[in-house]
């Protein structure tokens, strides 16, 4: 067994999406069984892939299903059930197929009030929004302390009976949940009283009657095993969401950072526990830096200098994130930073001598930049400068390099 775990380096919209359907068509090609592994966050990710055959965003669905990988969620993801045919559905209709779904019955699942109130929240805060996409994982992964949904609870479970859980969370949770909101942020204590349309959501019965069913209809598409299910392949890829500047614990860009843990540890323990010695964490970076939603961007004052068009089909603008920003790196120590401290973090006890843990880099997006990567002051250094640096020999055993949307023509 091989695992691939891809991560993105700096504050998402990296390339993990083509990162995955990368190791994922590799493995096809060699006559490997291949699964991949959604490990952290949930619908609020969104992976672009582009094949010859269309172009399409994953949200949870797994970027290796254009391969026919199957997508299985560990515990540590936190699935939307009420999203999830709507994405089926729309990749059968582009391909005619849909990839199965096997998961955790430990998944945490995020309801429509963690959603509204998300939202609710967000909007509220106007200016001074924390960058959430408005999907609802930070409220879902709060609830979950008290209140926790898991898949296996629900999974089989009648649409009434759902219903009436929801109705309790209405009455016994989220009431509390607002109170100490406001305690936290004052600010909010005006707000919430004036017209806002999900508060208005938030008290209508209907909208958790409907979610109730949709939920339960999403619960049936998915197959509930053990993390040991994946002893059974060749090939497990796992596929970050998010970048390891938004990682949970990274308080020097909080409060704008997001609910989970976006670095390799959780994956290489649940390698750990299903017997995987053969590893490979890559870090996927594009040549600069991009940033969707609130919060600092180092070095995002430089950007016009370098005078460049980029063209991103994926995070247009919305009412949640506003614009995609963008910046050049700041230096190669700032580069590295991130990546050293999450290889630090990973539990070494854990690791016994007989596994082979390597780490590469994974640089998308060369084409805009003409093959270089772009660092603070005007600073640009060509592929072959960039690798023979001392710092970054010794950080990474392998490179991948792609200057094309189409993972077919990344290199290795």
């Amino acid at each position: 067994m091989k695992a691939h775990i891809v991560i993105g380096k700096n504050f998402g919209d990296e390339g993990k999406g083509l990162a995955t359907d990368c190791f994922a068509r590799l493995a096809i090609k060699n006559g490997q069984s291949a699964i991949a592994v959604r490990f952290n966050g949930g619908a609020q990710a969104g992976h672009t892939v582009d094949t010859p055959c269309g172009r399409f965003v994953f949200h949870e669905l797994s970027s290796a299903s254009f391969r026919k990988v199957d997508t299985y969620w560990a515990k540590d993801f936190l699935p939307d059930l009420y999203k999830l045919e709507e994405e089926l559905n729309e990749f059968k209709g582009l391909t005619g197929f849909a990839p199965s779904i096997i998961a955790s019955p430990l998944c945490r699942i995020v309801t429509i009030d963690d959603v509204l109130l998300n939202m609710a929240l967000e909007s509220l805060r106007g200016k001074d929004r924390h960058g959430s996409c408005g999907m609802g994982i930070y409220e879902a992964v709060v609830r979950s302390e008290q209140h926790p949904l898991l898949l296996k609870d629900i999974k089989g479970i009648s649409a009434e009976k759902l219903f009436n859980i929801f109705k309790e969370l209405r009455s016994e949770y989220y009431p509390k949940r607002l109170e100490d909101l406001i305690a936290e942020d004052s600010s909010l204590k005006a707000a919430v009283g004036k017209e806002n349309e999900f508060f208005e959501l938030l008290k209508e019965e209907n909208v958790i009657r409907n979610a109730a069913e949709r939920i339960c209809r999403g619960a049936e598409l998915v197959e509930l095993k053990e993390h040991d299910f994946l002893s059974s392949f060749d090939e497990i890829i796992f596929e970050g969401a998010q970048g390891l500047l938004l990682d949970t614990d990274n308080t020097e860009f909080a409060p704008h950072i997001t609910a989970s843990h976006t670095g390799a540890k959780a994956a290489v323990n649940i390698c750990m526990e299903t017997g995987i010695k053969d590893i490979e964490v890559c870090y996927i970076s594009r040549t600069y830096v991009t940033r969707h939603g609130a919060g600092v961007l180092p070095c995002e004052e430089e950007w016009p200098k370098y005078n460049l068009k980029i063209n991103d089909a994926t995070n247009i603008e919305n009412p949640w994130q506003g614009i995609i920003r963008y910046a050049p790196h700041e230096s190669l120590d700032r580069f590295l930073e991130a990546v050293i401290k999450d290889l630090n973090s990973i539990d070494k006890g854990l690791i016994s001598d007989d596994v082979s843990i390597k780490k590469s880099l994974f640089l998308t997006h060369l084409n805009e930049t003409d093959n270089k990567i772009l660092f603070s002051d005007n600073t640009e250094l060509d592929i072959d400068s960039f690798m023979r640096k001392s710092e970054i020999s010794k950080t990474f055993d392998n490179y991948y390099l792609s200057a094309s949307p189409f993972s077919e023509k990344s290199t290795a």
